[in-house]
């Protein structure tokens, strides 16, 4: 071995280096490293860690040129990147969530607040039609509200001045 980053092994004679330090191992790693072809592929390294190694032959010269590198360095950033992902995922779950759980609030208080004001003013017009029915003509309709229940209140207030003619012509 000509270049290596461990400096003990350079210069020491690789197939037998590797021979010793994979034993059954071995031919696995033998299957992939450079011969007079150009080769890659997986092997397990004595620390059971899975490895990749390519080679490629030096044209005109009995050498090649071998890399191998972990598997789990080139993961490393990319589990990095996916563990990232998971937290900002679960943080927006979390957030969509509150804000989901905020609005279904906001929605129920301003509906039980709407329907109390719109139940109020139906009772109080069913109150005042009740009372016309019963003759009194001066009951008092307080309702000055500009959607469906103004308008019925508007009518009713019209019904109980005609009535209230009515009922003046036919003493007259």
């Amino acid at each position: 071995m000509w270049v290596h980053p461990n400096t003990k092994l350079v210069g020491v004679d690789i197939e037998d280096a590797m021979k010793k330090r994979l034993g059954d191992n071995w031919e696995r790693w033998d299957s992939v490293r450079s011969k007079d072809h150009i080769t890659k592929g997986y092997y397990t390294w004595f620390d059971n860690r899975e490895k990749y190694c390519a080679g490629i032959p030096i044209p005109g010269t009995p050498f090649n040129i071998v890399s191998s590198t972990y598997i789990d360095e080139f993961k490393k950033p990319v589990n990095n990147l996916q563990a990232r992902a998971d937290s900002m995922a679960q943080k927006s779950l979390y957030t969509v969530i509150f804000i989901l759980a905020v609005t279904t609030l906001l929605v129920a208080v301003i509906a039980f607040f709407y329907g109390n004001s719109l139940s109020g003013k139906i009772k109080e017009l069913t109150d005042v039609a009740d009372r016309i029915s019963k003759g009194e003509m001066d009951a008092d309709i307080k309702i000055k509200s500009k959607d469906e229940i103004g308008i019925l209140a508007d009518a009713i207030g019209r019904m109980q001045i005609s009535i209230r003619i009515f009922l003046e012509g036919m003493r007259a």
